[in-house]
């Protein structure tokens, strides 16, 4: 029994300094890419609420990529603003919970099309969004 007395504070000191070290834990990164399959130019503007990529603008065939930490307990998500011709819309482009666990080999593939913007999942590109 005092052995257990001893042992308790040293237990509890090391769950303490290992759960306040898991809120920060890096999970690793993922790669944004914007691929512009349009017959347009593509002009976005990306940001999340701590980082402001600017005003791009992706020629037909090219593509724009970002990186992104993922942060245990910390969802960050990017927004971007896009525009091709007389298409606009915002949508929102990574959102850590949402997307951690489907973006492939922690690589976020999208694809804007006329149609919409297409989000490559388990081998296929799937739409996530229609032009407003």
């Amino acid at each position: 029994m005092t052995s257990f007395k001893l042992l308790f504070p040293i237990i509890s000191l090391l769950l303490t300094i290992l759960s306040s070290s898991v809120n920060s834990l890096n999970l690793g990164e993922v790669n944004v890419l914007i691929i512009n399959n349009m017959q347009a130019p593509l002009t976005h503007h990306c940001h999340s609420q701590g980082n402001d990529l600017g005003t791009k603008t992706i020629q037909q065939g090219k593509s724009f990529t970002w990186t992104s930490q993922i942060i245990l307990k910390k969802s960050e998500s990017y927004f971007c603003d896009m525009s091709a011709g007389n298409l606009h819309g915002n949508f929102d482009i990574f959102e850590t919970k949402r997307d951690f666990g489907r973006c492939a080999e922690s690589n976020c593939i999208w694809r804007v099309n006329r149609d919409g913007l297409y989000l490559f999942i388990n081998n296929n590109y799937a739409l996530q969004y229609h032009w407003p």
